[in-house]
């Protein structure tokens, strides 16, 4: 399959979680890949992300947190509620 950023071929038949690429050079190069808990679609994750990092879901758009590593483990990213005003809870009513 062509088009990897790189130029680099999809090999099929590799486990889910690490893709083998060839690239340019003929050397070849693995590919973390994690399961997107949304649609459960293969996300590949860069070599050089961390714990805490945000992706997103290449197929349904989905933020997603890498919180593991080895092997890669994805959880949905929490969407905070944008209704709640915390500057409400501050404010008191004072009568002078």
């Amino acid at each position: 399959m062509e088009g990897f950023h790189d130029g680099g071929f999809l090999r099929c038949g590799t486990p889910l979680d690490i893709i083998t690429l060839s690239d340019s050079t003929g050397g070849e190069r693995t590919v973390p890949t994690g399961i997107c808990p949304e649609c459960e679609a293969e996300v590949h994750v860069d070599v050089d992300m961390d714990k805490g990092d945000i992706i997103s879901c290449e197929e349904c758009g989905a933020e997603l947190e890498i919180v593991g590593l080895d092997p890669v483990e994805l959880d949905l990213v929490e969407e905070e509620d944008e209704d709640y005003d915390y500057d409400d809870d501050e404010e008191e009513d004072y009568d002078y």
